[in-house]
């Protein structure tokens, strides 16, 4: 479900303003961060996203 000011990375991941910024400082420290809605579906880079 979509939360109020966020942004769409997949078809199930939003994110908001500080979980993005969250994530980003996540990057800085070279912490490889990956989105998949279930174990079936394919893995993606959410750095790359950001």
């Amino acid at each position: 479900m979509k939360k109020e000011g966020s942004k769409q990375f997949s078809n199930a991941i939003f994110l908001n303003e500080s979980e993005q910024e969250d994530a980003k400082k996540l990057k800085a420290l070279g912490i490889k961060q990956f989105i998949q809605q279930v174990p079936t579906s394919k893995k993606e880079d959410l750095n790359t996203m950001l």
